[in-house]
């Protein structure tokens, strides 16, 4: 229960925020490319802070590294969508949030938490991220 709170419920409040301080960020003239740096730049600097184990291996870092250009990719996806067509972050941020469905099909399959969860609860639960994506994108 205690890492549901921590990786859910506090991942949940920076990764909001980071929202809210993407459309700020919009409007000061940094443009996606060096909005893009300083974000690395903070991913840096929070990695220095929390290093806590020697242990690298290029595996691990050719895997990390995918993953921040995911989510690199994805924030660019953002702003462009803010900065260029004005999009509203009250109605991007559910929509960029169904990368949840994502997370949730890849990882029932590849790493077979079909066996450990409750896959009814999961699919009811990620059908109403649908509708609630659905109910917000519209106007």
């Amino acid at each position: 229960m205690k890492g549901l709170l921590i990786g859910g419920l506090g991942a949940s409040l920076f990764f909001g925020l980071a929202g809210v301080l993407a459309k700020t960020t919009s409007g000061t003239g940094i443009g996606i490319s060096g909005y893009l740096f300083f974000m690395g730049v903070a991913y840096m600097v929070v990695a220095t802070l929390t290093f806590t184990s020697p242990n690298l291996s290029l595996n691990g870092a050719l895997l990390a590294s995918m993953v921040g250009a995911c989510q690199a990719i994805g924030m660019a996806l953002v702003l462009y969508a803010v900065v260029s067509f004005g999009s509203p972050m009250s109605q991007l941020a559910p929509l960029y949030n169904t990368n949840t469905l994502v997370a949730v099909i890849l990882s029932l399959v590849i790493f077979s938490e079909w066996q450990s969860v409750n896959v009814t609860k999961v699919m009811i639960g990620s059908l109403l991220i649908v509708i609630g994506s659905t109910l917000v994108a519209t106007k």
